[in-house]
């Protein structure tokens, strides 16, 4: 683990123990870390989960959930997905171009649902 991650891994644990979560917890490791970046922080958190000496459940859920807040935040930014009806459309038009005589059930298989092998 790198010097940097290790301090932000005390931060973590520090803040953490004192009863702090969310909010409180990251403000908390950016006081203490200044410029911590939002990739280090879930790192760190992760090496927090990682580690055996933290036996402490209310850590250990702490980090976790700033874990997951801090990568969400990072989806908060993006624009919105593709409009779904549009996507649909195309997908459908594609299949119609592509469809081969292969891709039709016949009248001998007696089914019209696909057979799939299974990996098992």
């Amino acid at each position: 683990m790198g010097e940097k991650r290790k301090k932000v891994y005390a931060a973590l644990v520090d803040g953490a123990t004192e009863g702090l979560t969310d909010t409180e917890l990251y403000n908390f490791v950016l006081n203490h870390r200044p410029g911590t970046s939002s990739k280090k922080i879930i790192r760190a958190s992760l090496g927090v989960l990682k580690d055996s000496r933290v036996r402490d459940r209310n850590v250990m859920q702490a980090v976790l959930a700033l874990a997951i807040n801090e990568r969400m935040r990072r989806f908060d930014g993006q624009p919105p997905a593709r409009d779904a009806s549009a996507e649909g459309q195309k997908r459908n038009s594609m299949k119609v171009k592509n469809k081969t005589k292969a891709d039709t059930p016949t009248e001998s298989s007696g089914t019209s649902e696909p057979t799939v092998a299974s990996g098992d």
